[in-house]
């Protein structure tokens, strides 16, 4: 099959069985968030996962292309698998996968290679990779012993940042409802984890991107879900500075909501952050930084 033809679901001999399926990813938090996601998916269809590669008979791997070390590692990752598992079909998706298909020459050892829009389908339809089997086990999704997880409010980036390949890989700038971001973090507590972070290329951008004017931006977002869900701790994952200019303070009352911000700056070089098609220069960055430090002074940036 084409490389970025839709995944055709996975037939194993003897269907009498249940399939184990392995899930993996490196790189950012939103390639791990859309991991979480999909174990949880396929957990909560009864298809049963393992922390060791060796004993799966699927394995899906995203991998990460932000830098050409970033794809180093994923080309190696990918053939480590291959030694431990020789058996295992394996699917191979994330921004590597959609850079480079033949991923540097090891795209051989995999069965399926997805670009970065396969892997929308396949996290909206996980059940779809795998064929029915008469024989399934109800299990919970792992929880490893973690307290923290994942969950992405958003995908894509409009900016057009000329030292960053990830515009190019993840598309443009798409919202996920609030509705589905609440529910997961519900699920997510419910299942015992005590703090959410709310992850995406760029998360200030949550919201602009609906065809019809709402009242819901990442703030309004983050009021929702502080308001509607019994999470214990909220935080933000990196966020641009400017996306900071329509912040209210207030939301930091409850206490709930992590006093850290991730704030990017690349450079200290105003002729450097212009050649990067970034929107500030040093100074505003620091008066930006100083605004924050006087109104929240226990907020760590």
């Amino acid at each position: 099959m084409g490389p970025f033809e839709r995944a055709s679901p996975l037939i194993l001999p003897g269907k009498e069985r249940t399939i184990a399926v392995y899930v993996t990813s490196l790189g950012c938090r939103l390639n791990q968030a859309e991991m979480a996601a999909l174990q949880r998916a396929l957990a909560n269809s009864g298809r049963p996962l393992t922390d060791d590669p060796r004993a799966a008979d699927l394995i899906v791997f995203n991998t990460c292309a932000v830098t050409a070390e970033a794809e180093r590692k994923s080309r190696q990752a990918l053939r480590r698998l291959r030694r431990e598992n020789p058996r295992a079909h394996i699917v191979v998706t994330g921004c590597y996968a959609h850079l480079d298909p033949e991923l540097g020459g090891a795209g051989p050892v995999a069965q399926q290679v997805l670009d970065n829009a396969a892997k929308r389908e396949l996290l909206a339809h996980p059940g779809e990779l795998l064929a029915a089997e008469s024989a399934t086990i109800q299990l919970p999704a792992p929880m490893t012993g973690r307290t923290r997880a994942l969950v992405r409010v958003q995908e894509g980036c409009d900016n057009r940042c000329t030292y960053c390949v990830v515009w190019q890989l993840r598309g443009r700038q798409q919202s996920r409802s609030a509705d589905e971001v609440l529910d997961e973090v519900r699920d997510l507590v419910g299942r015992g984890f005590r703090e959410v972070v709310l992850t995406g290329v760029h998360i200030g951008a949550y919201g602009k991107d609906w065809d019809r004017e709402r009242d819901l931006d990442l703030w309004g977002l983050v009021r929702r879900v502080l308001a509607d869900s019994r999470v214990e701790r909220l935080r933000l994952s990196s966020i641009e500075p400017w996306d900071l200019d329509s912040v209210d303070p207030a939301l930091w009352e409850d206490r709930r909501l992590c006093r850290h911000l991730h704030l990017p700056l690349q450079s200290g070089s105003d002729r450097v952050l212009a050649a990067m098609n970034r929107r500030y220069t040093a100074a505003e960055y620091g008066d930006l930084v100083g605004g924050i430090q006087a109104g929240l002074p226990d907020m760590a940036i």
